[in-house]
C-alpha cells in the first residue's frame, strides 16, 4: 500500500486535476445518453450499487472495533455521495452537460477557498472561479432551467462535502474500507428513486 501511494504522489497534480476533469465528463456524457431507459434515478442507482458490490466484494471491510464517531463519518461520506451523484444527474437530466460541469465545480473551488493561506492562492481560485462563470455564460441559456441550476448547486455543496469526508474518512479506515462502506450506504440512498425511475429497464 506504502508503495502505491507513493506512486501516485508521483503523478503531477496538474495531471491528476485533468485526469478527474475528463472522468467526470466523459463518465456524465455516457450516463446522459442512458436517461431516456432508466432515468436519472436508475442510472445513478445503478452506477453506485455496482460500484459497491465490486468494492465490497474486493475489500471485504470490517467494522469490528471502529469507533462510533468513524462508523458516523462512513456513513455521512456516503450520504453525501449518493446525494451528489443523484442531484448531478437529475441536473444532468435539466441542463447541457457543459453547464451543470462547470456549475459544479464551484464545490472544489469553495473548499480551496476555505482551505487557502495564501494571496496567490487566494488569486487563483478567483481567477478559475470566473473561468467556471465564463464558461457557464458562454453556454447560453438555450436547455437552463432554474431546477436543473438547483439540483447542481446542490450537487456542488455535496462535493465540497465529499471532499471534507472523504478525507477524514481515508485517515482512519484503511485502504478502500471506507469508501466501499459509503458506496455501499449511497447505494441505499438511491435505491428509492433508482426502483421507482428505473423500474423494468434496471434489469
Amino acid at each position: 500500500m506504502p508503495e502505491r501511494i507513493a506512486g501516485v504522489r508521483a503523478v503531477p497534480p496538474q495531471l491528476l486535476l485533468i485526469g478527474s476533469i475528463s472522468s467526470v465528463q466523459f463518465g456524465s456524457a455516457f450516463a446522459a445518453k442512458l436517461f431516456d431507459q432508466a432515468g436519472p434515478g436508475g442510472v445513478v442507482f445503478l452506477r453506485l450499487s455496482l460500484s459497491a458490490v465490486i468494492l465490497l466484494a474486493v475489500s471485504r471491510p470490517s467494522v469490528r472495533g471502529r469507533s462510533a464517531a468513524d462508523l458516523r463519518a462512513a456513513v455521512a461520506f456516503g450520504l453525501v455521495l449518493g446525494a451528489m451523484n443523484w442531484s448531478f444527474y437529475e441536473a444532468l437530466d435539466r441542463l447541457p452537460l457543459g453547464v451543470a460541469v462547470t456549475i459544479e465545480f464551484l464545490g472544489p473551488l469553495a473548499v480551496a477557498l476555505a482551505g487557502s493561506r495564501r494571496a496567490l492562492d487566494l488569486l487563483w481560485v478567483v481567477l478559475a472561479g470566473g473561468g467556471v462563470t465564463l464558461l457557464a455564460l458562454r453556454g447560453g441559456h438555450h436547455g437552463v432551467t432554474a431546477l436543473g441550476v438547483g439540483l447542481v448547486l446542490i450537487a456542488a455543496g455535496c462535493w465540497a462535502g465529499y471532499i471534507l469526508l472523504s478525507k477524514r474518512v481515508g485517515a482512519v479506515f484503511p485502504q478502500l474500507d471506507g469508501l466501499a462502506i459509503a458506496l455501499g450506504v449511497g447505494a441505499l440512498l438511491t435505491l428509492p428513486a433508482g426502483v421507482v425511475e428505473g423500474g423494468s429497464a434496471l434489469a
